[in-house]
């Protein structure tokens, strides 16, 4: 999805970026609006240049303060642990060779623990000097195994998969995967006409508007969504970024490496649920993966982010810990375990680490 919005901007760019000479040719044998509009078009290849242009010096200087280990030495100073969220590794998202590098840095700078290493030190924090990094990935994504765990295996630093035994089970996407892909095949006026309420009926928007309704009124939206798309066929892209690891690929992975946490049964948010739905969301998944994978699952983390005061009470009750989407790092004082701050990984190497210095 990503590779396909890089290649319509750069579609509008080249497009945009007519050289001048041409314009002023134009413009002087052209008609008034004609001539108005060339004048936008030149202005807005200036003003794209020139984003292009303020988007390459900020990249330099997130590149010159990494290579002189500017940014590392800040977060290290910081001495504050930090939890990271990857989801897709090996695409779009998050290229493989970049993943990579940004192992070898974090290994080379920080203290790679894993979730319950990090939970045991927020009762007796060591006297260390380099802070501890937690590595998390939501949605137990199939690439997260065939392609981020042979790396984390490789360089032995350990992370955390948050999966949805539900969806294993049912050999389905998350609910917004399969949304976005499904919406990107209509046309603007289909999309209008499923979401007339809203100002815009971009995919995002749709999207998002369906995280903000109840669960029974988002059900009935995403359904609306598939029946308008009943020729829905996965691409190869799509399924190698959508795809969730099934029980025998998580079965491969060593306990000592990676940990498994419950991401709920079905990915839903978790806002407004009734008992039995809380009961299967939260009680139901640990339950599951523990069966299918005969290992403890101690550590929560909540869709989207999202959750009310019931969802909270039931998952305090159940596990260890729960990671939000709250930007931040740990606090040194007193940090709410089952609220954990993290960082989302960017995509680049520097970036990361420009971004864990001034968290």
């Amino acid at each position: 999805m990503r590779s396909t919005k890089s290649s319509v901007k750069s579609r509008i760019g080249s497009a945009c970026t007519v050289p001048v000479e041409h314009i002023a040719a134009a413009r002087d044998n052209a008609s008034r609006p004609a001539r108005l509009a060339l004048a936008t078009n030149d202005r807005h290849g200036r003003d794209w240049n020139r984003s292009i242009a303020l988007a390459a010096i900020k990249q330099s200087i997130r590149a010159s303060l990494y290579r002189t280990g500017i940014t590392p030495a800040i977060a290290r100073l910081r001495r504050r642990t930090c939890v990271l969220m990857l989801h897709g590794v090996g695409g779009a998202e998050l290229d493989a060779d970049v993943f990579g590098e940004m192992v070898v840095y974090l290994k080379r700078h920080f203290r790679p623990l894993s979730l319950a290493a990090l939970v045991a030190e927020l009762d007796e924090p060591p006297l260390v000097a380099r802070p501890a990094v937690v590595l998390t990935f939501d949605d137990g994504l199939a690439n997260n195994v065939t392609v981020a765990y042979p790396i984390l295996e490789r360089h032995a630093v350990p992370a955390a998969f948050f999966v949805c035994p539900g969806l294993i089970d049912a050999g389905s996407w998350l609910w917004t995967h399969e949304v976005r892909a499904r919406l990107a095949m209509l046309d603007e006026p289909t999309r209008r006409a499923l979401a007339p309420e809203l100002p815009t009926c971009g995919v995002g928007a749709i999207v998002q508007h369906l995280k903000e309704l109840a669960p029974t009124a988002r059900a009935h939206g995403i359904e609306a969504v598939r029946a308008a798309t009943p020729a829905f066929t996965p691409s190869a892209a799509q399924r190698q970024a959508c795809d969730l690891a099934d029980w025998a690929q998580l079965a491969l992975l060593d306990p000592a490496l990676v940990t498994i946490g419950s991401h709920s049964s079905s990915h839903d948010i978790m806002i407004g649920m009734d008992e039995a739905r809380l009961e299967r969301e939260v009680v139901g998944s640990k339950a599951r993966i523990e069966t299918m994978l005969g290992r403890k699952v101690e550590h929560f983390c909540y869709p989207n982010g999202d959750f009310d005061a019931a969802a909270d009470a039931r998952v305090r009750a159940t596990y260890a810990s729960a990671l939000s989407t709250r930007v931040g790092l740990v606090p040194p004082l007193a940090p709410d375990r089952h609220a954990l701050p993290r960082l989302a990984v960017p995509d680049d190497v520097s970036s990361l680490a420009l971004r864990m210095a001034l968290a």
